[in-house]
């Protein structure tokens, strides 16, 4: 119940189609940190959950920033410069980090013995991957962004491939069920 709940307002939450650069990244910011605390909150509750949909529904948020930033560069150029760089720069990189969060929380997740699918929980933390990168790369081009803050995008898309290395295996359910070994055995 709680991980539909969470779905509804992620899905409510998209951002919004005139929102500027720091606002979508707040909001980004707020749905990862969001969704690493359900995924960490469940290591010890459950083993089945759509970790999957959690990892899409902030890759589709990331696309729908990505569309803004294009959408206000395009209508607009003078309104793309309106924040500050430090502005942008500091919601930037709690967004950034943010994303390292919610990677750290999905590696643990994949290392744990869960009952789900890896394949779709590898190809949504691909799509991250490659959204992330592109939102920065957009972000640096349109000259919103730092040098500094496009190797933090690097940082990010390494711990999210870091973290598909725990779903890329072949078998479904990696880990182990942890059973009280019997005295005398």
């Amino acid at each position: 119940m709680k991980l539909l709940l969470f779905s509804a307002a992620i899905a409510s939450s998209i951002i919004s189609a005139k929102g500027a650069p720091t606002d979508d990244m707040e909001s980004l910011r707020t749905s990862c940190k969001s969704a690493a605390n359900v995924l960490n909150a469940s290591l010890n509750n459950t083993a089945a959950m759509d970790t999957s949909g959690l990892i899409q529904n902030i890759t589709w948020q990331l696309g729908a920033s990505k569309w803004n930033l294009a959408n206000l560069n395009e209508t607009s150029p003078s309104n793309a410069t309106s924040n500050t760089t430090s502005d942008l720069e500091s919601a930037y990189f709690g967004y950034a980090n943010s994303i390292i969060t919610l990677s750290e929380a999905v590696s643990r997740r994949g290392r744990m013995y869960h009952q789900e699918l890896n394949s779709p929980v590898y190809n949504a933390l691909r799509g991250l991957a490659l959204g992330v990168q592109a939102y920065g790369m957009q972000l640096r081009n349109a000259g919103m962004l730092s040098q500094q803050a496009i190797i933090r995008t690097f940082t990010a898309g390494s711990s999210i491939v870091d973290a598909e290395s725990e779903w890329a295996g072949n078998d479904n359910y990696p880990g182990r069920l942890r059973t009280r070994a019997m005295p005398g055995r």
